[in-house]
């Protein structure tokens, strides 16, 4: 959790104080590497082969966001389901070389789950995400650990990562104009898994698989759930991009010909 001076509202309850820092994911799912802090500006203006510049960070990828009582509720109310579930996911992915081709069964607590997840999009999230009309219904759930279901309009999807650079992006809209979708969703990518949290609209990708269901069980309810994730990597800092490196060569490549067509200078793109 570590310690911090910094002082402000809560991302979840909003009592104003002194904040903690909340490892996202929790530091046992596989964050605790060291990592180069940059902006969510700075990593949109990555390329797949950039290497970020700045400053380095040990322990782990964190935010500080919530007060101590709210990371301690949460960390032993959902931390630990959700640690299992990752230590799941890599099984699945080393078994499988990075490739499950299989409907893999995962031994679980569903609504700890996707409880720890909307916490970890809470902490990643401005302190006013609380407030959104969208969201505010979710502060009371996460407060009771035996409370079920998620407000109108929010939804969950998961997907297995091993390939590309982790993503945290806040609340972001993307309109794609081949199925006139309009989603506004925040995404946390860090291996083994990925997830969208959709605010409005449909998923930003159709391969995406929802785990909004998650929230209809019970606290204690441990289930098997047979899960079929798409593997999808994250090359680009582009929220809900998923393109192959070959794909974004090939589509680099395009602009570069397109702009010395219309003479324009390639290294100004």
């Amino acid at each position: 959790m570590g310690n911090s001076k910094v002082v402000g509202h809560c991302h979840i309850c909003g009592d104003f104080g002194p904040l903690s820092e909340e490892h996202v994911p929790p530091q046992r799912a596989f964050n605790n590497m060291p990592f180069v802090e940059i902006s969510f500006t700075q990593r949109l203006a990555l390329g797949p082969d950039d290497v970020p510049d700045g400053r380095k960070r040990q322990g782990g990828i964190r935010f500080t966001s919530l007060c101590r009582q709210c990371n301690n509720d949460f960390g032993s109310w959902y931390a630990r389901a959700f640690i299992e579930w990752c230590y799941q996911g890599m099984f699945i992915l080393e078994k499988s070389g990075g490739n499950p081709r299989l409907v893999y069964a995962h031994d679980i607590y569903p609504l700890r789950i996707v409880k720890q997840l909307a916490v970890m999009f809470m902490a990643i999230n401005s302190d006013r995400f609380r407030l959104s009309d969208t969201v505010r219904d979710l502060v009371p759930i996460l407060k009771n650990k035996e409370a079920k279901g998620l407000p109108d309009n929010v939804r969950f999807y998961a997907y297995f990562n091993m390939q590309g650079k982790p993503r945290y992006t806040p609340k972001a809209g993307l309109y794609d104009i081949a199925r006139r979708n309009m989603s506004v969703f925040s995404e946390i990518t860090y291996p083994p898994f990925g997830y969208i949290m959709v605010l409005n609209g449909k998923p930003p990708n159709s391969r995406l698989f929802d785990i909004t269901h998650f929230a209809r069980s019970e606290y204690n309810e441990r289930r098997t759930s047979y899960l079929d994730l798409p593997v999808l990597p994250t090359h680009l800092g582009i929220p809900g991009d998923y393109r192959e490196l070959d794909d974004i060569y090939r589509e680099e490549q395009r602009n570069i010909a397109e702009a010395i067509r219309q003479g324009i200078d390639p290294n100004t793109l």
